[in-house]
């Protein structure tokens, strides 16, 4: 089952990144998260319920995600404003992988939360226990930042 839901997250961010950035990502060796300690300063995540249930996240770095807002054509000199921008690029961002991954693997209906974006040093997710939290690392010229999720088939 993971494997094909790997390869829809793989190609789908691919595609995402390449469209709305114009950025090139390579994807890594895929992992098991513990959900402890991190690196990442900024999540956006989406609930997902249907044929799968669970949670999707884009995980990043602050830099990498000033970079791509910059990438995007849309920024601001103002910081707050600035910040409420790369909010609302990464809520779409993990929007857009999850309808794009979902209505390939979907067999039925799918709907997903609207996108929340968490920031801060080593903030905490709340992961569903029925799966294990899979880990698709992507390098990028901007650094790196991964695409995580647990879903549970609903049969």
């Amino acid at each position: 089952m993971y494997s094909k839901i790997n390869e829809s997250f793989i190609e789908v961010t691919k595609n995402i990144f390449q469209k709305l950035f114009s950025t090139e990502i390579m994807e890594e060796e895929i992992y098991t998260v513990d959900n402890k300690n991190h690196k990442w300063d900024i999540s956006g995540v989406v609930g997902v319920v249907g044929d799968y249930e669970g949670v999707v996240s884009i995980r990043l770095l602050q830099t990498s995600a000033s970079k791509l807002l910059e990438k995007s054509r849309v920024d601001s000199p103002e910081i707050s404003v600035r910040w409420n921008l790369i909010n609302d690029m990464i809520g779409e961002v993990v929007n857009n992988i999850t309808g794009n991954v979902l209505s390939k693997i979907s067999k039925n209906e799918f709907t997903h939360s609207v996108p929340i974006t968490i920031q801060g040093e080593n903030h905490i997710l709340q992961w569903p226990k029925e799966a294990p939290i899979l880990a698709i690392p992507f390098k990028m010229d901007y650094g790196v930042f991964e695409v995580q999720y647990s879903l549970v088939e609903n049969k």
